[in-house]
């Protein structure tokens, strides 16, 4: 029931401050989830979920990042959940749903807010064509080649609520 709401919650709110069509423009929606550090040896971890809309279909794409005990951080790869016109819904719900034992509290890049109007760069937009382009291939051949070329470089990892040490 709670799980239903929240996606309720979210899919209303970008529909509202985004929305479709955003080819031109590059606006998306960010939302951080604080995840639990309990089964983990790290201090901070955090799942940033993107809700993007080109046109009329929504882009809905997961990527986590933590502080180690040492306080390194670290990007996992980014899970394209989905691409479609009207089911961005459920995969919302969804990924909700599955990890509801781990979600604790919303986080944002501006610190007074539960979620982000970003504005995504060229590259982050084809960067999701591309994670969408892997998991729709057909042919081993193309999957591995989209594969390599996905593992390259995320776009992604420069966005991050954690200031870089480097």
């Amino acid at each position: 029931m709670i799980s239903y709401m929240l996606s309720n919650i979210i899919c209303e709110t970008f529909e509202k401050e985004v929305g479709k069509h955003q080819h031109e423009t590059g606006k998306a929606m960010h939302i951080g989830f604080d995840l639990t550090t309990s089964k983990s040896r790290d201090q901070y971890r955090v799942c940033h979920m993107y809700i993007h809309a080109p046109a009329n279909y929504v882009h809905v794409a997961t990527q986590s990042e933590s502080i180690d005990k040492d306080g390194a951080q670290h990007w996992r790869p980014m899970c394209h959940i989905g691409y479609h016109d009207s089911c961005w819904r459920d995969y919302i719900q969804s990924f909700i749903f599955q990890n509801r034992e781990e979600l604790s509290v919303f986080r944002s890049f501006d610190l007074f807010s539960w979620y982000d109007v970003v504005t995504l760069s060229k590259v982050e937009c084809d960067y999701l064509y591309l994670l969408e382009r892997e998991r729709t291939a057909y042919q081993d051949e193309d999957k591995i080649k989209l594969q390599q070329k996905i593992k390259e470089f995320n776009p992604f990892n420069e966005r991050s609520l954690w200031p870089r040490r480097d």
